[in-house]
């Protein structure tokens, strides 16, 4: 589990580090791009319709079972951030992965984590259900909102 852990780490910041310098370096052959999964990098992400890429099926799955497997709220925290240098995610994959954390807090900081890299606004309703409480609902419409 922790070396999936680190190849997942280590995939994270290198997808950061060729978006962030995606506009002055030639793009990665196809075989040369491996996900997680081992598909080519067409499988890797699919893009929205901004460009942003959003995080694939089978690797957004990968990253919920690590989050899920997290025994403490703090370390699935750390995994959010390391996913996030690298894709966005749906309104729907952010509702999952808020799923998984029991207090409205908890829930917070994951949004707060996450609320920069979510694409798209069909769907924020399923995020707004995550949360127990107005106040808490309010606060992840600012974040989502960029507030």
């Amino acid at each position: 589990m922790k070396k999936n852990l680190l190849v997942y780490l280590f995939l994270a910041v290198a997808v950061a580090a060729a978006d962030a310098a995606e506009e002055t370096v030639a793009p990665m052959s196809k075989s040369a791009a491996v996900s997680l999964s081992g598909s080519s990098s067409s499988d890797v992400a699919r893009k929205d319709k901004r460009g942003r890429h959003v995080i694939d099926d089978d690797d957004f799955n990968l990253l919920c079972s690590f989050i899920d497997d997290a025994h403490f709220d703090d370390e699935a925290i750390v995994l959010l951030r390391v996913a996030v240098m690298g894709c966005d995610f749906t309104a729907e994959q952010t509702a999952k992965i808020l799923s998984y954390f029991d207090f409205d807090d908890d829930k917070l900081e994951a949004l707060s984590v996450m609320a920069h890299r979510v694409v798209g606004r069909r769907g924020i309703g399923a995020v707004l259900e995550q949360f127990d409480f107005s106040s808490s609902k309010e606060a992840a419409i600012k974040m989502l909102d960029g507030n």
